[in-house]
């Protein structure tokens, strides 16, 4: 691997770990599931589904949040209380792959000085 390529790794690593993004719906779902990758039901979730936003958090690396809950009946205290353990969840997931990074990166440096 080229000391370019390395630091192409290193940009696209460090966008994926810098932003959290959290949303929760509440709905239905008319399509097709069957062999389909979460990822795949998430993007028809949009062109085939009856959805409602119930919650959106959004953590920037630098400690910024953007936080949005719907003032709508399908926005329980139960679907919030989930909503926020998702976000609890995926920032401590975030923390953890941020310090593996950050090793990574604090070896790797370490190996050049050498």
């Amino acid at each position: 691997m080229s000391f370019k390529e390395g630091l192409g790794k290193i940009a696209d690593g460090v966008n994926d770990i810098a932003e959290l993004n959290v949303r929760t719906f509440t709905g239905s779902i008319s399509s097709i599931t069957q062999d389909q990758k979460p990822s795949e039901m998430l993007a028809g979730l949009f062109t085939s589904g009856d959805i409602k936003v119930v919650g959106l958090s959004i953590m920037k690396i630098d400690g910024d949040i953007d936080q949005f809950f719907s003032d709508g009946e399908e926005a329980t205290a139960e679907l919030k209380d989930l909503h926020l353990k998702a976000v609890d969840a995926g920032a401590k997931s975030r923390a953890t792959a941020f310090n593996l990074f950050s090793s990574a990166i604090t070896k790797a440096i370490n190996k050049l000085e050498d």
